[in-house]
């Protein structure tokens, strides 16, 4: 069995948003080939109904995408994990974290 470890840490939302570098509307439901899921995780499904009218947000790394998870829970948004197979400049791949949380409320 995998131990759990919790950590405390404490983030305004001016800090929760500069882990993330870009924002857009959900569009899962539009391009859900371009999305790969985590395995590792029981995290919500990405088609479910509550993430509709949410948000996609990229993170520049695994702990930023980790952060901005655990944010968006703590702060009552459903939200997820996902893999961004989309080529994006040099990289290929991105972390992406969707959440309830509607696109124009920032």
């Amino acid at each position: 069995m995998e131990e759990h470890v919790t950590l405390q840490m404490t983030l305004t939302e001016a800090m929760a948003q500069r882990l993330w570098t870009m924002a857009s509307r959900n569009f899962y439901a539009e391009q859900p080939d371009r999305f790969e899921l985590l395995a590792d995780f029981d995290l919500p499904l990405p088609n479910d109904p509550k993430f509709d009218d949410g948000s996609l947000f990229w993170c520049d790394g695994y702990a930023e995408a980790l952060m901005l998870l655990a944010y968006e829970q703590q702060t009552n948004h459903l939200a997820t994990v996902l893999w961004d197979v989309a080529e994006n400049g040099d990289l290929m791949g991105c972390n992406v974290v969707l959440s309830s949380r509607p696109y124009n409320a920032g």
